[in-house]
């Protein structure tokens, strides 16, 4: 708003004309999860509030088990079970249709240091504005989950540490996209998209962590 004369100027606001649309993708490599599970924010709570507890040992079940966004209810282990009778709750859960899926924030992430990198946007933050996922947890589709092992560093202390995380092979997601049809178009974000899979990636081990997992495409109507 200007004032000139004792005229005032006012700054017209175009309308938001929302589009929405449904979108899939389709994973070239493997989708690594590790959600940070419930057990490791009791350890960090115990350790800030000096609480001293025995050093459990490690159950490569659980951990595995833990290490994925369960859309169905996740069933109730004991931490002291043994890894074969884990197992076999693992296996009834999936025979009961367990589903998971993945945070729709890796993606929006994802799309948004793409489009920085790229030189396609001024920063990532702006990025994040141009659409919206409409669910928070997107199902993860035509896969069910297998246990990886993968030896790992850890970053404070520099030692070696092997950790058990789910792993989905020939994954596809389908999710609801909101977007401006006059600031940023559909075709706009079915192009960050795309880039994002090629270049960034979601889950762990992805190309932006120097990794190979997580990389995708947008199905094309043969493979929807």
């Amino acid at each position: 708003m200007a004032k000139e004369n004792n005229k005032i100027d006012l700054i017209e606001i175009p309308e938001i004309k929302r589009e929405t649309f449904k979108l899939t993708i389709i994973g070239d490599t493997p989708l690594l999860c590790n959600r940070f599970s419930d057990r490791q924010k009791e350890k960090i709570l115990d350790k800030q509030t000096k609480k001293v507890k025995t050093r459990e040992a490690k159950n490569p079940v659980i951990d595995f088990i833990e290490s994925m966004y369960w859309i169905s209810e996740k069933p109730q282990i004991n931490y002291d079970e043994e890894s074969k009778k884990v197992e076999e709750i693992f296996l009834q859960a999936l025979k009961n249709g367990a589903k998971f899926g993945f945070p729709s924030t890796g993606i929006k992430k994802a799309a948004a240091t793409a489009g920085y990198r790229a030189g396609l946007t001024k920063d990532i933050v702006t990025a994040l504005g141009f659409f919206h996922i409409k669910e928070s947890l997107i199902e993860i589709k035509d896969c069910v989950p297998v246990m990886d092992e993968s030896v790992t560093r850890i970053p404070s202390t520099g030692g070696a540490d092997i950790r058990y995380r789910g792993k989905f092979e020939n994954w596809r997601m389908t999710f609801d996209i909101i977007c401006s049809k006059d600031v940023f178009p559909k075709e706009k974000v079915i192009n960050l998209i795309n880039y994002a899979g090629f270049s960034v990636g979601i889950g762990d081990w992805r190309p932006e962590k120097k990794g190979s997992h997580g990389t995708f495409h947008i199905a094309s109507n043969d493979e929807i």
